[in-house]
């Protein structure tokens, strides 16, 4: 193995000049060897070259390297190394505001909650929900998806106290229709009313405020929903515009279109396929239809729910044998089919529901659930943080801004 003895001997032999004018191959066969020394062995060569040295010069910046090298092969291994403090020593630093690293204590705990026993989950969130507003919140969503009775006493302390919309929500989903009748009015918020309507709908003494509920995000298939298993729903006419606008946002390309096998196609782009075709073109396999359909007869409106599937059928009927006269395959006579289907229903289009198709210029955006091309409103965002534990964690990791009402351009949302 390679020695300083022998290199300290090879050096001896060249003077200063001789070792500025080594070859290239020399020179570099040199500092191989010199790298292959550990950082000891170059500090000893180091002593016996004279400081005057320009041999010195070149072995010291070796060793510098060597050096910088060694000193970050040490610093991973103390990061690898880091020593947790255990969850008695984290609450101790949260709670005590002059520790300098509450914040810091704060993180590690809630990191660290759902691999923790019950035990100390039970200490840790009456901890925090005794704590500001942040760590409350932070409370509220981990009570969402991980719920125990033995809060119960403790949200409701809360709810009397602050009467915060997201505390709210652990009462609307957890406690019981009685427990939650004399705050009605409270949880009555925009953010907060479907949920409440989906808890209450079958009380015989709670009412549907159809007005408010007609403000919210919903698709049109919950909005349906909802109404059909309230006392007091809508009308046969109104309940029916509401299957003619998806058929209307379908002809103006701003639907997705659905087939038994799972695939899908967007607006007039319609690519497909098919294994069956005499499961094409119907407009009740528009997404959510045939949920709205069964919730329009559960209103008693099964006459007119019967109407629209014959019209649907019919011209489902003329265009499968336009498909099956045309001898010419590919997809452009496909795609040309489907404009003439598309074409056809808008020639059918009820008369007494054409002024929705009239006023839908087909750039407009529909709701949630379907496509869109317009920020999110807030209400919509606390829809979505309402239903979606998961999309909480992802505001919060990529710290996203939450949408303001009063910053909501309303200029590009539907007339209908």
């Amino acid at each position: 193995m390679i020695s300083v003895k022998e290199i300290l001997s090879d050096l001896n032999k060249l003077s200063d000049e001789e070792f500025a004018n080594l070859s290239i191959s020399t020179r570099r066969l040199f500092e191989y060897k010199l790298r292959a020394l550990e950082y000891s062995e170059l500090e000893e060569l180091l002593v016996n070259v004279p400081s005057t040295s320009q041999k010195r010069s070149y072995i010291n910046g070796i060793a510098i390297e060597q050096a910088q090298r060694l000193a970050f092969k040490e610093k991973k291994e103390a990061e690898r190394l880091v020593k947790n403090e255990t969850i008695e020593e984290l609450l101790e630093l949260y709670n005590n505001k002059k520790s300098g690293r509450v914040q810091e204590a704060r993180k590690k705990i809630q990191h660290r909650y759902p691999y923790l026993s019950y035990k100390e989950q039970l200490v840790i969130m009456r901890t925090f929900l005794k704590g500001g507003k942040t760590e409350r919140l932070w409370g509220y969503n981990i009570l969402r998806n991980l719920w125990s009775e033995d809060f119960k006493d403790d949200v409701l302390e809360l709810w009397l106290k602050y009467k915060e919309e997201r505390c709210g929500w652990l009462l609307i989903k957890y406690f019981s229709t009685d427990e939650i009748r004399p705050f009605v009015d409270d949880l009555s918020t925009r953010n907060s009313y479907y949920n409440l309507c989906k808890k209450l709908v079958k009380e015989e003494w709670f009412s549907i405020d159809i007005n408010l509920l007609k403000q919210l995000p919903l698709t049109h298939e919950e909005f349906i929903w909802i109404v059909s298993q309230s006392k007091n729903g809508i009308s046969e006419e109104e309940a029916m515009s509401y299957v003619y606008r998806n058929i209307a946002y379908t002809l103006c390309g701003l639907n997705v279109y659905t087939y038994p096998d799972g695939q899908f196609a967007y607006g007039r782009n319609i690519y497909y396929y098919p294994p069956k075709i005499d499961d094409l073109f119907y407009m009740r396999k528009i997404i959510g239809m045939d949920n709205m359909l069964t919730s329009i007869c559960r209103m008693g409106y099964d006459v007119a729910v019967r109407k629209f599937l014959e019209l649907d059928q019919s011209i489902h009927d003329s265009i499968i044998d336009m498909y099956y006269e045309d001898e010419v395959g590919g997809d452009q006579r496909y795609e040309a089919i489907v404009r003439e289907w598309l074409a056809e229903y808008r020639a059918k289009f009820p008369k007494e529901y054409r002024y929705i198709l009239d006023n839908n210029s087909g750039t407009k955006p529909v709701k949630r659930s379907y496509i869109r091309n317009r920020p999110i409103t807030e209400e919509e965002y606390n829809q979505m943080a309402f239903d979606n534990e998961s999309f909480n964690a992802l505001v919060e990791q990529f710290k996203l801004e939450v949408p303001k009402d009063e910053e909501t351009n309303y200029a590009d949302d539907p007339p209908f």
